[in-house]
């Protein structure tokens, strides 16, 4: 059983230079398999799940076979989209803060990342991932002026 899943193209490239061709195999205890498990609904009398409607940007993935009595609803998938998206920006900050500890080079670190996965910048705008970046490196700023307001 294959469900497509909303998510952006910047999003979409990601979870296919990371985890593979489409449909992404998922398995329960799997980052994937695990994120289906918890927006999927049981359903009643071992019925099988009706068809989603695709959207005009998503990813298919090929839900476990312990799943396929549960349904995802359209709401649920656009949770598990906006779920992605967060792996991904995370995924996005991790990368950046070991390429600039090398390079100390924040937009070849940027251009790096999405060369490794073939993200298209028109999807997902260079000054869109600065601000992901920039607004990481804030909170950390933060969270050390709170721990050295607590120290002294």
């Amino acid at each position: 059983m294959v469900k497509q899943i909303p998510v952006r193209p910047h999003v979409r490239a990601f979870l296919l230079g990371e985890f593979g061709a489409e449909p992404i195999a998922a398995h329960s205890k799997g980052l994937i398999g695990s994120a289906l498990v918890c927006v999927a609904q049981k359903l009643p009398y071992n019925l099988t799940a009706d068809k989603m409607p695709a959207s005009s940007c998503s990813i298919r993935i090929k839900v476990p076979l312990a799943l396929k009595h549960y349904k995802i609803t359209p709401d649920n998938a656009r949770k598990l989209g906006y779920h992605f998206e967060k792996i991904f920006q995370e995924a996005l900050i991790q990368f950046i803060k070991g390429q600039v500890a090398i390079t100390n080079n924040e937009r070849h670190a940027i251009m790096s990342f999405y060369a490794l996965y073939d993200i298209n910048p028109d999807d997902y705008d260079v000054e869109s991932a600065r601000k992901c970046w920039r607004d990481y490196k804030d909170s950390q700023y933060r969270k050390e002026a709170r721990l050295e307001k607590k120290v002294a």
